[in-house]
C-alpha cells in the first residue's frame, strides 16, 4: 500500500531505485512487490522501467468498460507468475473454442497456445468448462450436430462419455483434459461469468509428469481466486483432482 500510494502521490513515474530509496525497502522485497503488483493491474511501466498507477486500479474507480478479455490479462498473467505454467483464457466461438489471452510458462518443458488458437470444445478443457454450463438446448445440439474428433485415444469421442464427462464437470465446478487433445498434456479450467452471464473460460495447461497432487491443487486454488476476480462473486469449496482423474482412461468408442 506504501507503494502504490507513494506512486500515486508522485508528479512522475516512480523507478524501482527512486521507490527503495523513499520508501526504504530492501531490493530484493521491491521487486517482487512491484512484480506482483504489475501482474495484478494495479501498477503498470514506462519507459526506463518507471511505474506508474495501472489499469486495474483505474478500473476500481470509474466504471470497468473493458471486455471479458482484457479483464483476464492481469488475471491469467498472475497465474502464469504464480505457478509458472501455461495459462489462458478463452471463449466460445461458434462450435470452436477460440484463445484470447496466453501466457506461457517459462520453464523447459511447457505447454504453448497461441492467442487465436481454435480448436474443438470437446477436447480442451476450456472447452468442456464451457460446454458444461451452456443451456441445455445449445449444448445438445453441440452434442448432436459436432463430429468428435479423436486427437488421441483418450479424447472423449462417445457421446455418451462426453455428456457424463460434463455432468461431472457441472457437479465439481471445473474441467479436467487429460491427455485428451495432446499426450502428455493436462488441463484444467473453471468456466467464467460476467452479470450472471457466461462468457469463457480460464486454463491451466501443464505437462502430466508434472501434474501431481499438490500442483493440482495449487492450480485449482488459483483458477478459484481468478474466478472470484473476474465475477466479482463468491466461491464455494474447492475440490481438488482424483489420482485416477489425473490419470486418465482411455475412451469409450461410439
Amino acid at each position: 500500500m506504501d507503494i502504490v500510494e507513494h506512486i500515486a502521490r508522485a508528479k512522475t513515474p516512480q523507478t524501482a531505485q527512486q521507490l527503495g530509496k523513499a520508501l526504504d525497502i530492501p531490493a530484493s522485497s521491491l521487486s517482487y512487490l512491484l512484480s506482483t503488483l504489475v501482474a495484478r493491474g494495479w501498477l503498470a511501466t514506462r519507459a526506463k522501467r518507471a511505474y506508474v498507477i495501472g489499469p486495474t486500479l483505474n478500473s476500481l474507480l470509474t466504471s470497468d468498460k473493458r471486455t471479458p478479455a482484457e479483464r483476464a490479462v492481469p488475471i491469467v498473467r498472475h497465474i502464469r507468475m504464480q505457478l509458472n505454467e501455461t495459462c489462458g483464457y478463452f471463449e466460445r466461438q461458434g462450435q470452436e473454442l477460440v484463445a484470447l489471452v496466453s501466457e506461457t510458462g517459462q520453464q523447459n518443458l511447457a505447454y504453448t497456445m497461441e492467442i487465436g488458437q481454435r480448436g474443438p470444445l470437446h477436447a480442451f478443457a476450456a472447452g468442456k468448462a464451457i460446454l458444461a454450463y451452456l443451456p441445455r438446448a445449445e449444448q445438445e445440439a453441440y452434442l448432436s450436430q459436432r463430429e468428435l474428433r479423436r486427437f488421441t485415444p483418450y479424447t472423449l469421442s462417445s457421446r455418451t462419455a462426453l455428456r457424463r464427462d460434463l455432468a461431472l464437470t457441472r457437479s465439481r465446478g471445473y474441467a479436467l483434459s487429460v491427455n485428451e487433445h495432446s499426450l502428455g498434456v493436462t488441463g484444467i479450467a473453471v468456466p467464467v461469468e460476467l452479470d450472471n452471464e457466461q462468457v469463457g473460460a480460464i486454463s491451466i495447461g501443464i505437462p502430466s509428469v508434472r501434474f501431481d497432487e499438490a500442483t493440482s491443487a495449487r492450480a485449482l486454488d488459483l483458477l478459484r481466486q481468478a474466478q472470484r476476480r473476474m465475477t466479482g462473486q463468491a466461491s464455494g469449496a474447492t475440490t481438488q483432482p482424483s489420482e485416477a482423474e489425473a490419470e486418465g482412461q482411455p475412451a469409450e468408442a461410439d
